[in-house]
């Protein structure tokens, strides 16, 4: 009489097998999707901050190329102190709206 062996799991090593395989797949791709757009944010954010520094440059020349702008009033308004004043209160007015992201400072309570 010969005993037949009686496998301990009923053949199931084959399935466990491949369900623990194809669950150390998943992990890994998981991992590299994780790896993947943790690349992506920081070259997004490396994207922002070279614009960022870009529109400051900008906003920088803008600001130095209106400070350098200088009052040049007409002959008539060197001759009539009126005129004078209307043309420098027009020259200060405009240099603030020339560029676009000056805000007059908010008046406070001590201001008013």
């Amino acid at each position: 009489v010969v005993a037949a062996m009686v496998e301990p799991n009923g053949g199931l090593e084959g399935t466990i097998k491949d369900r623990r395989l194809a669950n150390e797949d998943r992990k890994w791709e998981r991992k590299m999707r994780q790896l993947e757009r943790e690349r992506e944010e920081e070259r997004k954010a490396e994207e922002a901050a070279k614009k960022r520094h870009k529109l400051d440059e900008q906003t920088a020349t803008q600001i130095e190329a209106i400070a350098s702008a200088t009052f040049q009033p007409s002959a008539e308004a060197l001759l009539d102190p009126k005129a004078y004043f209307a043309q420098w209160q027009q020259f200060s007015s405009s240099g603030a709206r020339k560029y676009p992201g000056h805000r007059p400072p908010a008046k406070g309570p001590q201001d008013v």
